[in-house]
């Protein structure tokens, strides 16, 4: 579920929106559930294809690799998504 604010600006105002975005960055949170695989991405649906185990998952190895979900990152569209 995403909640948030979308600011627009109109005109001259979309100057502004450049130095608002660095002063205001964004943050987001999750909630994972490991082992699970999905037809669409999306857990909402309960479209669950497939569970797996999911043991060799420690919190000390979360810990680890959340350097790499840190900064810029290119995300892929899910498969069904509102993208045109």
């Amino acid at each position: 579920n995403a909640e948030g604010v979308v600011i627009l600006g109109f005109g001259k105002c979309t100057k502004l929106l450049g130095d608002l975005q660095r002063k205001c960055p964004k943050v987001y949170e999750c909630t994972a559930e490991f082992g699970v695989e999905t037809d669409t991405q999306d857990i909402r649906f309960n479209s669950i294809t497939r569970r797996r185990p999911f043991i060799h998952i420690s919190p000390e190895k979360i810990v680890e690799v959340l350097p790499e979900f840190r900064g810029e990152i290119e995300q892929d569209s899910p498969l069904f998504s509102n993208r045109k």
